[in-house]
């Protein structure tokens, strides 16, 4: 939203905000700071001087010229241990139907976690509607596209279609960025884009998604909401609810939308919410709780499969060999968007550099967290070459991550700064407009195993 003399202009859009006022802000560089070390702006601001939107967990007022925000709390209702126990389980299917009601045809991403599994399940045990479920593979790296082809066999009426995420997607940035309007950079980016393509292209218009099961039930997720983020933990932030809004939902909600796919999130649920709160305890750092149901529903093949690779893209797997990699870096670090972000950089103090958690970080080869840190440490007992090769591989990861948010913010300035075309809008900046598409159309009894 951003106010203009005498008015004020609120827009679920920031392509329809600039076209709409005419306005032609500049880039914010403490905006920019944010960006480049969370991936997101938090609080109130955007990446467009003058531009701001609504931080999570707030709600805009309006009165004469006056404009702020205010919190907002959202009550899920308080209950016992024993009761929350008792009701999970009807609470979590009946929001995941509620999703569902109305729609002959489902659609819903399909990983080879518990999240979406447990959706997977519900759909096909109090539902007949035919289920088409998607997944996306990496052709250069680990991939579980695999794994979802095995568990969806163990179904019925489910049609699971595929897609890759590769060196092609890298060719869709422009198109990505204008989609996203510079709300959001995490790896997972590069998966959603070519997940929301796939299902438009199968011509779904809602999809039950399983995000934000981790931030609803982690224990890791209950900290005080007034504080700052660590930086060193800035994935934690200090409510579900506000991680989810800045980046769980916006990487996943903003891009669907673009296609005229609209995301539907049952775990994304107040009820649900407040049963977590009771269950953090025994839900501990790992959705104990949760998963211990799952183990007692999945059928017997889907449980022993059950292995997470992980939603974001690593960005390697972009790449087809280590000379593109090298090209890569070379290119966005001559740049001049590099010389204009480079500096905006987030930088370790000397502190952090001689102090432990950078001896800790040299060490490892990236972030450190215990287990890392015990592995390296066992692995010291005889380093192999497959050991310096992952300690490389995390440091260049690093790398291609900053150079990535720096190519993100070049194209997001040329395209709503520089370059803004009003005419643009509604209309795909991609050179490849269809996904191709690997449909699998499984029975349970040839394929489950």
């Amino acid at each position: 939203y951003v106010q203009v003399g005498d008015r004020l202009y609120v827009d679920t859009s920031l392509k329809h905000l600039i076209a709409r006022t005419g306005l032609r802000p500049d880039i914010n560089r403490a905006a920019v700071i944010q960006f480049l070390r969370y991936g997101a702006v938090y609080g109130s601001d955007t990446l467009l001087e003058g531009i701001n939107k609504l931080a999570a967990l707030n709600a805009l007022a309006a009165e004469g010229q006056k404009l702020w925000q205010y919190r907002v709390t959202y009550d899920g209702g308080e209950t016992g241990l024993e009761q929350a126990k008792s009701r999970w389980e009807s609470s979590m299917q009946a929001s995941i139907l509620a999703c569902a009601q109305g729609q002959s045809v489902l659609h819903m991403p399909l990983s080879a976690g518990y999240d979406s599994n447990y959706i997977l399940y519900t759909l096909s045990q109090y539902t007949q509607a035919p289920v088409h479920a998607y997944t996306l593979g990496v052709r250069h790296g680990a991939s579980e596209a695999e794994v979802v082809k095995q568990n969806a066999a163990c179904y019925p009426r489910v049609q699971l279609n595929i897609g890759y995420t590769d060196q092609e997607t890298l060719s869709h940035m422009e198109d990505l960025v204008w989609r996203l309007e510079g709300a959001v950079f995490e790896t997972g980016i590069f998966l959603q884009y070519e997940l929301a393509r796939l299902i438009a292209g199968q011509g779904g218009t809602r999809a039950l998604c399983g995000e934000c099961a981790d931030q609803l039930m982690n224990q890791d997720f209950r900290i005080d909401p007034e504080e700052v983020p660590n930086p060193h933990y800035a994935q934690i932030t200090q409510d579900p609810y506000a991680y989810g809004a800045g980046i769980v939902v916006k990487k996943s909600g903003i891009m669907l939308n673009s296609f005229g796919v609209e995301g539907y999130y049952p775990y994304i649920d107040l009820g649900l919410a407040g049963l977590c709160r009771a269950l953090a305890p025994i839900n501990k750092k790992g959705k104990l709780y949760h998963k211990a149901l799952c183990q007692k529903r999945f059928p017997a093949p889907v449980l022993r499969r059950i292995a997470k690779v992980g939603g974001s893209t690593p960005l390697h797997s972009l790449f087809e060999s280590q000379e593109q990699i090298d090209d890569f870096l070379v290119m966005v670090r001559n740049s001049g968007a590099w010389r204009q972000f480079a500096p905006l950089l987030p930088q370790e103090s000397a502190g952090e550099q001689s102090g432990l958690w950078g001896k800790l970080r040299r060490f490892v080869g990236s972030e450190p967290n215990l287990r890392l840190v015990w592995a390296k440490v066992l692995s010291k007992l005889r380093v192999t070459q497959a050991d310096q090769y992952t300690a490389q591989y995390r440091r260049q990861e690093r790398q291609l991550n900053q150079a990535m948010r720096i190519w993100y913010l070049d194209v997001f300035q040329r395209l709503f700064v520089e370059d803004f075309r009003p005419q643009l809008i509604g209309q795909s900046l991609s050179p490849r407009p269809q996904v191709p598409i690997l449909q699998e159309d499984w029975t349970p009894m040839e394929k489950c195993g």
